[in-house]
């Protein structure tokens, strides 16, 4: 019985998974079973994963999206920990030794995340380190309801029992899937963070287009308003107000690096009737300044 099962889902991931597999299979922790999920590819990336026929166990199923993928791996796991990698990502070497080696520490925990560094090309962008660990319960789960402040799911290690008492992902989002799954996570066990870079997750031409803004858009809304329809979060009005108007202005910021600059508008105004006072945040100034302020020659 391995310690941890690592579930890469994979559609039409023939152009990045290769890299991916090898910064896997090159962890220094090595109790690990390896499930690959061909989500239905029509690609190549059938032929590449059979070339690691001999390290991966190799699920094929129909297309149904990343957490369909994710939960028929979760399904057959038989590791005490799940850890989730996207075919595009990337993992240092240490990050399963780590993050076992915290998870560990307290029956409590149920998830432990890092940090990040996000790259396009051959060049780092930024990096992304969740400060949570002085946060009690309460703050983290307020802090959530805001916005998704844990990020990818390639950087989690989750304790297998979560799935079976909390559920699986929910297949009905394909975008703010893991944004939901952290919530739930957070209201029944503590989170834990390796305040290290431990993932390098890849930006490239798929991560901004318009129809993905409007997929992440429309996901996001779904989400929180179901959320915020919950009888603990249902008087939270304020709080409601806010996480709606940061998902519009996050929109709007996508759709302005996919160049579609009228629907970012139309995202920025509706921040603005969501909560009129987020005009305040930086977010929503550097918005208004890049779209409604600035001359087309300068853009």
């Amino acid at each position: 019985m391995p310690t941890v099962s690592v579930i890469l889902p994979a559609y039409n991931a023939a152009a990045f998974i290769e890299p991916t597999l090898h910064s896997v299979l090159n962890q220094t922790y090595k109790d690990f079973e390896f499930i690959v999920v061909d989500d239905g590819s029509t690609d190549a990336t059938r032929q590449v994963l059979e070339k690691y026929a001999d390290k991966i166990q190799y699920v094929y199923k129909n297309n149904g999206g990343q957490s369909s993928s994710r939960n028929a791996g979760i399904k057959i796991a038989q590791g005490k920990y799940i850890a989730l990698i996207d075919h595009d990502d990337l993992w240092l070497e240490q990050k399963l030794e780590l993050q076992v080696r915290e998870i560990q520490k307290s029956q409590t925990v149920g998830m432990v995340t890092c940090g990040s560094v996000l790259f396009r090309g051959n060049v780092d962008v930024e990096s992304e380190i969740p400060r949570i660990n002085s946060k009690p319960r309460q703050q983290l789960i307020r802090e959530l309801l805001l916005k998704n402040l844990l990020g990818s799911c390639s950087k989690t290690l989750i304790r297998t029992e979560c799935f079976r008492t909390l559920g699986l992902f929910d297949e009905s989002l394909r975008m703010a899937e893991d944004w939901d799954l952290y919530l739930r996570i957070a209201q029944a066990y503590d989170i834990r963070c390796i305040e290290k870079p431990l993932v390098r997750y890849r930006l490239h031409e798929r991560n901004f287009s318009t129809q993905s803004a409007e997929v992440n858009l429309s996901n996001e809304l779904a989400f929180l308003g179901r959320v915020f329809a919950l009888p603990q979060f249902r008087r939270r009005r304020l709080i409601r107000a806010r996480s709606f108007a940061l998902r519009y202005l996050c929109a709007a910021w996508m759709f302005r690096e996919a160049g579609n600059t009228s629907r970012a508008r139309q995202c920025v105004w509706h921040a603005l009737r969501c909560d009129p006072l987020c005009i305040h945040t930086r977010l929503c100034l550097g918005m208004i300044r890049t779209l409604f302020l600035t001359s087309p020659t300068q853009t």
